[in-house]
């Protein structure tokens, strides 16, 4: 199999690897109508799941090596998948968790095994510390809902604010979560 990322699409990669946020921006708007796709096929909800599906791109995008023939497009895509997977499983597994208190990460199923649910107890342990290092009381409440499965519009009304004002704490908050959960270099 012969790869076929094409020129620009391999500069704008390596320049958002280099950590240059518009060259981000600009492989977000190229690959757009993938994520629509990939949000159709899993039955999310647009508002809700296109912060989350920007985690999984820029983890394609800072993990993709031209290895086997594999196109941007392709890994892109799973990993994309990987992330509604989880946004879906999150949705339906947390949905009656009571809201106000911390999130109990031993409470959040994950299948595969002890092995695989204390990684992921630690993870989300970890997470969540840095979340209420970083994020602002607004954002951290967001990101609360956000663990439990709520939708944007959900989230909005239980915190009596607008749909749009909670998807730009989202924003926010993905920007600030990236920032420092990024891997040493």
């Amino acid at each position: 199999m012969e790869h076929n990322t094409d020129k620009e699409t391999m500069e704008l990669i390596s320049a958002a690897k280099n950590g240059d946020d518009d060259a981000f921006s600009r492989l977000v708007g190229q690959y757009k109508p993938l994520f629509y796709g990939v949000m159709r096929d899993f039955s999310l909800d647009e508002a809700d799941a296109f912060s989350e599906l920007c985690l999984g791109f820029e983890r394609a995008v800072k993990s993709y090596e031209v290895v086997y023939g594999t196109t941007f497009g392709l890994y892109a895509k799973i990993w994309l998948e990987r992330f509604a997977q989880g946004i879906r499983s999150r949705h339906f597994q947390v949905k009656d968790h009571v809201v106000d208190q911390d999130i109990d990460v031993d409470n959040i199923a994950v299948p595969g095994g002890i092995q695989l649910m204390l990684e992921h107890r630690e993870r989300s342990a970890y997470f969540l510390s840095v979340a209420k290092a970083v994020l602002s009381e607004l954002e951290l409440k967001v990101y609360r809902y956000w663990m439990l499965g709520y939708t944007t519009s959900e989230t909005a009304s239980a915190l009596g604010v607008s749909a749009k004002t909670v998807d730009n704490a989202k924003n926010r908050m993905w920007r600030k979560l990236r920032e420092h959960l990024r891997p040493e270099d």
